[in-house]
């Protein structure tokens, strides 16, 4: 069960991820990037369904907006939805930030720039794949 919502989670965030300049660079920097940041890997997808759960948002769509360094690490990670408490974001970020790589934007000469990188995450197809959230898979990993 546990696959299954990888990789329902995995197929929603792959079919609605996005890369764009950060606003800065926007500003700064005339020419947009050749490419923007691209997600390698994310190994924190029952992180992050626990951190939905707890925030009691599995019904919803998210949108992520990720500022990713020219080394392809993120540096910071944002909601578009304003959460009352910003805990709650840094709850669902934390996963993203320290379980995701990225491949960084480019500039038109080829080389590293720092970039944004936005995906949303149907919280609805775990739901709809798997059913509620099983109590057992609290202690499992």
């Amino acid at each position: 069960m546990r696959l299954l919502i990888a990789s329902a989670a995995m197929l929603a965030l792959a079919a609605s991820a996005s890369g764009s300049a950060s606003a800065s660079e926007a500003q700064s920097d005339p020419m947009p990037p050749r490419q923007p940041p691209r997600l390698i890997a994310f190994d924190g997808i029952n992180l992050l369904a626990r951190a939905a759960s707890r925030q009691r948002i599995l019904s919803q769509q998210l949108t992520f907006r990720i500022d990713v360094g020219a080394d392809g690490i993120p540096a910071q990670c944002d909601t578009a939805r304003n959460f009352r408490r910003k805990a709650t974001t840094i709850d669902l970020c934390r996963p993203i930030l320290n379980y995701s790589r990225f491949e960084p934007a480019t500039d038109m000469s080829g080389n590293a720039i720092a970039g944004r990188y936005e995906m949303t995450i149907d919280y609805n197809s775990l739901i709809a794949r798997r059913g509620a959230p099983d109590p057992r898979d609290r202690d499992r990993d």
